[in-house]
């Protein structure tokens, strides 16, 4: 039997907003022995105050986090964000993007790849992986396919437009590289998905003109349930209901958990866990040969994945002087400090 207590807010963006934001606050406070530790080691000289960066110098360069303090500046950033993203799930790689142009090499912003979400009903239609014949073709796929859950630049960078710089980064043959070291030589980066954390437009991602088209393709919406709103022992009072009715329970899927607990109980999952406005759903494919061969196409010969160079010439020559033209944004650039951060 499960037993509660809920109010059921109007699906506003404003609440959502307050919502999110307090569960960011909750995060925060749950983690603060973490973020107390890290402050006092000194974690903030990682970042730049906005007055010693000489843009011209900018030089970005991705870090595959290898050991603990990598890790430890990882984890902290992801409290920084304004929306709460889940924790990364089974196969995990998260890098540092370090701006080596200036002295300090101070951290520009940071990439997390997770495994994708097994059912996503826009990105199953594009890669023809829908019906029970298409299960090998779609397991053999999703060994390939990755989703990009942490997307993030830190100021000053970010008045820079330095976000779009960290999507299109998460495209090339460095990240590709570190996937096939993790996975085997076999395991080939075949595209990225991933989701707008705002609703449906995310301007991150759009018209990032390196390929024809775009780096990234708009192919649909998450139908909005959320599990974020939940208390963990909502979450496990769930899991431990579902294990007992149905003898197994999906490992780090809270909402495929907690949708499957409602069921049980018989209780519309609309009204109790569609709290979340939907979402846009993004792919990244490499090339078009990647997605043929996603579709069950032969395997690609060459693949051409966009190069750091590529990225970061487009990223200097299209969004740097877009920010710098705002008078605005170049003034919030210079006078940050790196002390604003400290949670």
């Amino acid at each position: 039997m499960l037993s509660f207590t809920a109010r059921v807010h109007p699906l506003k963006h404003s609440v959502i907003t307050s919502l999110l934001t307090a569960e960011r606050a909750r995060r925060v406070a749950a983690d603060s022995e973490f973020i107390q530790r890290v402050q006092s080691r000194g974690l903030l000289d990682n970042f730049a105050n906005g007055r010693d960066v000489q843009v011209d110098a900018i030089d970005p360069q991705l870090i595959p986090c290898t050991n603990q303090s990598q890790f430890d500046l990882f984890r902290y950033c992801r409290h920084l964000q304004s929306i709460p993203a889940p924790p990364l799930l089974y196969r995990q790689i998260a890098f540092l993007v370090r701006d080596a142009g200036q002295p300090t090499a101070p951290l520009m912003g940071v990439i997390g790849l997770a495994s994708t979400v097994y059912n996503l009903g826009c990105r199953d239609r594009l890669f023809n992986w829908q019906g029970l014949d298409k299960k090998l073709l779609k397991a053999r796929g999703l060994q390939h396919c990755m989703q990009l859950a942490v997307c993030m630049a830190v100021p000053p960078y970010t008045y820079l437009r330095a976000a779009r710089l960290m999507a299109a980064l998460a495209t090339t043959d460095a990240v590709a590289t570190e996937f096939s070291r993790r996975y085997g030589k076999t395991a080939r980066l075949l595209a990225l998905v991933t989701t707008s954390a705002t609703g449906l437009h995310c301007p991150i991602f759009n018209r990032i003109m390196i390929r024809p088209g775009g780096l990234y393709r708009r192919i649909g919406q998450t139908e909005g349930y959320s599990a974020v709103f939940f208390r963990r022992r909502t979450i496990r009072a769930a899991t431990e209901l579902v294990l007992t009715r149905d003898g197994n329970c999906p490992e780090n899927r809270s909402i495929h958990t907690l949708k499957r607990a409602l069921d049980i109980c018989g209780i519309p999952r609309e009204i109790v866990a569609k709290l979340s406005s939907p979402k846009a759903v993004y792919v990244a494919s490499v090339d078009p040969n990647a997605t043929k061969e996603l579709r069950g196409g032969p395997r690609a010969s060459l693949l051409e994945y966009t190069t750091l160079s590529q990225v970061v010439d487009h990223w200097k020559n299209n969004d740097v002087p877009k920010a710098l033209s705002r008078a605005d944004l170049k003034t919030k650039f210079r006078q940050f400090r790196r002390e604003e951060i400290r949670l």
